[in-house]
């Protein structure tokens, strides 16, 4: 049923033409290209380590602004239009956290959001729908020195009222 809302929903966006909008983008070419710098860094040495540190705090930075710039013009339009500040607050997200990129199954890096969350639905989808379980062993958790103690079941059970209880 869920499947079928959400085709009928997509067929009825598709033909209306709003699926077609452009989405502007938060961050800044630059701040992109910085975020791919970052990325294809290979850290081998002390000096890469300290490049490494600097980059991404520039690139902190650089999304906050960036950020910052997007939502202050958001928010002018609908001041200048006299639209509602909760209907430009609504879109931006603020007070919720958003994800702006995503890496694919292909290993391509989106950030466009409809593809954002067709990978997530996707990605649970195909969870919930697999019949695999995962084998956990028993012991797994345990330290490889620790030994095993075989105690009868009734010996557990009979000692356990004596043991302290917790607060």
């Amino acid at each position: 049923m869920h499947d079928s809302a959400h085709i009928y929903i997509t067929v009825g966006l598709q033909e209306s033409g709003k699926n077609d909008k452009q989405r502007s983008n938060k961050l800044s070419v630059e701040t992109k290209e910085l975020v791919q710098k970052r990325r294809a860094m290979k850290v081998s040495s002390n000096r890469d380590k300290i490049e490494l540190a600097e980059l991404t705090k520039t690139i902190k930075k650089k999304k906050r602004e960036d950020v910052r710039k997007f939502n202050t013009q958001i928010i002018n339009k609908a001041v200048i239009s006299g639209t509602s500040m909760e209907a430009a607050k609504r879109r931006l997200g603020i007070g919720r956290y958003q994800m702006y990129a995503i890496k694919k199954p292909d290993g391509e890096v989106t950030h466009n959001k409809n593809e954002i969350i067709k990978v997530v639905e996707d990605f649970y989808r195909d969870l919930y729908n697999s019949n695999e379980h995962p084998q956990v062993e028993a012991n797994a958790h345990l330290p490889s020195d620790c030994p095993e103690l075989d105690l009868p079941k009734a010996r557990v059970h009979s000692s356990l009222p004596s043991c302290a209880k917790g607060p």
